[in-house]
Parts: C-alpha cells; sequence; structure tokens
C-alpha cells in the first residue's frame, strides 16, 4: 500500500474520515434538534424573566417559614409563569395545601379569581415547614415590558 503526501509532507490516509466538512453537511433531523433546543432555550429564558419581573414589580409577603407571596398583575408574566411546567397551579387552599406537601414542588402559581385569600395562605405556611415561591394574579393594568 502506497502512502499519500499532501503539500505540507504529512501522510494521509484516504479511506479514514476526519470528521471535517461543511458546516451546511449536517442532516436534517440535526439540523431540527437544533432548532428544538433553541426553542427550549427560548423558554427557559422567558420564564426566568417573567419570575424575575413578577419579583421585581410587585409587593410581596413574607410569610411563615421563608415563603415568599408575589402579587403579580395580570400580563404575559402570568401567562408564562402559569404554563411552566415547573410551577403547580392551584385553585383552592386545599390544593395548596397539597402543593406544599410535595417536596417536589418549588413555585406555586395562584390564577385570579382562585379561592385562596392571604389568610389561608398564610395558615398554610404555619402548618408545614416548607419555604415555597407562591405568585397570586391579580387584576390590574396590564404590564409593559
Amino acid at each position: 500500500m502506497t502512502e499519500k503526501k499532501d503539500k505540507s509532507g504529512k501522510v494521509s490516509n484516504p479511506k479514514r474520515y476526519d470528521g471535517g466538512g461543511s458546516a451546511s453537511g449536517g442532516s436534517p433531523s440535526s439540523s431540527r434538534d437544533k432548532a428544538a433546543a433553541t426553542d427550549s432555550n427560548i423558554e427557559i429564558v422567558a420564564r426566568q424573566a417573567a419570575r424575575l419581573r413578577a419579583m421585581e414589580t410587585g409587593p410581596m409577603e413574607i410569610l411563615p417559614h421563608g415563603s415568599r407571596l408575589y402579587f403579580v398583575d395580570k400580563g404575559w408574566e402570568t401567562s408564562i409563569i402559569e404554563s411552566d411546567p415547573n410551577a403547580r397551579t392551584v385553585a383552592t387552599l386545599r390544593a395548596l395545601e397539597e402543593a406544599f406537601k410535595d417536596p417536589e414542588v418549588g413555585t406555586i402559581f395562584v390564577p385570579k379569581g382562585a379561592l385562596v385569600t392571604l389568610a389561608g395562605v398564610t395558615r398554610i405556611c404555619r402548618r408545614y415547614a416548607a419555604s415555597k415561591v407562591i405568585y397570586k394574579e391579580e387584576e390590574g393594568k396590564q404590564s409593559d415590558a
């Protein structure tokens, strides 16, 4: 078998592939995977931005055992927080209590019109020694961003 040398004098093996090539040579499935990963990253950033804006703009109550209750005006923030797969949406005090019992739940969303009061939230926080972040949607002016 004869060896081929390129201009720089290196020996090259024509049967061996070094992984070089153009960037556009990727398969269609890898393009879909990259697009899905980008969409996923955008969703993560959107959730983080919504939570941060909710924490910065609205009033907040510090509750027993380190839980925090943020009052958030109905707007883009609440729609993103509500659709967050890591947030539990509750509409009653019983559902809120179940969320406090679940150690996997760290974020709780209370939509406008839910049968959840500040007194009820405080009572549940006292009962369970778990620190949770609670966003309570309220009617207000549409937030801008």
